[in-house]
């Protein structure tokens, strides 16, 4: 989980580290959720990092893929890891689209370092295409095993998550619904939790 005040250094090598294993399983919960492959799609990542992610949607044949991060450190670093991703720095309150573009705008942990959800959440409903899904959250990942989680947690230590700021799941969810679109929590305990908004859905 990356913050502006986060060397992109640290931050690559601390996902190395430790994280690394968990992303092909951020992968599965949104295929799980959509209920289809993202092969043919266009993904927009926000607080891409160091491309792991990217990365993913690369390998499993993503039509189009945007990355957006603020830190231009962070974009340097995903450019050699996805060469087919496009790559731009922005803030998510003020995302540089066209309306109606992404049919996923997916994002795990960098919610918790939003200053504005308020405007992140237009500007990231308003790049998506109608009938298109906003997958936004942060933990291990529900399809994760159990073992791998153990063995990051032991890793990594609990004092990890204490720098983490705090949210309610359940407001983001009534902020997404407040559009009139379809939203759910999707959740497990100590494995985090994503939120599932479908926009033009109800």
């Amino acid at each position: 989980m990356y913050n502006k005040n986060t060397s992109g250094e640290h931050f690559e090598t601390a996902a190395k580290n430790s994280l690394l294993s968990l992303y092909k399983y951020f992968l599965i919960d949104l295929t799980n959720t959509i209920k289809k492959p993202v092969k043919g799609l266009k993904i927009l990542e926000i607080g891409c990092g160091p491309g792991f992610m990217l990365e993913q949607f690369e390998s499993a044949g993503a039509e189009e893929i945007v990355g957006v991060d603020i830190s231009q450190d962070m974009l340097q670093r995903a450019a050699k890891r996805s060469e087919k991703s496009l790559k731009v720095q922005a803030d998510v309150a003020d995302l540089p689209f066209e309306p109606n573009i992404f049919d996923i705008v997916f994002s795990r942990g960098s919610i918790f370092f939003w200053h504005d959800l308020d405007k992140a959440f237009k500007s990231i409903r308003q790049v998506t295409k109608n009938g298109g899904t906003i997958f936004i959250g942060g933990g291990y990942g529900l399809s994760t095993p159990e073992e791998i989680i153990k063995k990051i947690r032991e890793n990594r230590g609990d004092s990890k998550q204490n720098d983490i700021p705090r949210l309610d799941p359940e407001m983001l969810c009534k902020k997404a619904q407040s559009y009139g679109d379809y939203a759910e929590i999707l959740s497990a305990p100590k494995r985090g939790f994503w939120l599932n908004w479908k926009k033009g859905e109800s």
